[in-house]
């Protein structure tokens, strides 16, 4: 989850441990769907645990981004996509009024993924998994935007 450009790669576990108490009040948006992403209140509940993760790692380094915080979300919780370089260079293409973590973002990705929710649930299975597990919904849209990304600028 770490790259070696990461704040956190700097820091050891103790870093955490506020975020952690931040993560359990928002246990509900756990593995959200990416239907969720079309309600505003549930938008605006991820863009508030955002926000309190980015404060709350500000106190630990000066150059924390609102994408930073998305990577944490992601890892944890899986309720939103990372939104790096290449995941925000699909979203360009896809027609994302307002790139970057934000409300616009999610709500314009929650669109999307409706009007194409056949291809994101194929491919979500393709991914397969183990013992049961499925990877969720946010996970498999960061990956296949990602990818979808990457091939471009490659």
């Amino acid at each position: 989850m770490y790259r070696g450009s990461s704040f956190l790669t700097r820091k050891d576990y103790t870093v955490h441990a506020g975020a952690i108490v931040i993560l359990l009040g928002y246990r509900d948006l756990k593995r959200l769907p990416v239907a969720g992403l079309r309600d505003e209140e549930i938008r605006n509940r991820v863009i508030k645990l955002g926000d309190a993760l980015k404060e709350h790692y500000d106190g630990v380094a000066a150059d924390v981004s609102s994408r930073s915080a998305a990577k944490v979300m992601l890892g944890t919780l899986a309720c939103c996509p990372a939104y790096d370089r290449y995941f925000m260079v699909c979203e360009r293409e896809l027609g994302v009024k307002k790139r970057g973590f934000g409300g616009r973002s999610l709500a314009d990705l929650g669109e999307i993924c409706d009007q194409n929710a056949d291809a994101l649930a194929g491919f979500r299975e393709s991914l397969g998994g183990t013992a049961g597990h499925r990877c969720p919904d946010m996970k498999a849209l960061d990956l296949l935007l990602w990818y979808i990304g990457w091939r471009r600028t490659a």
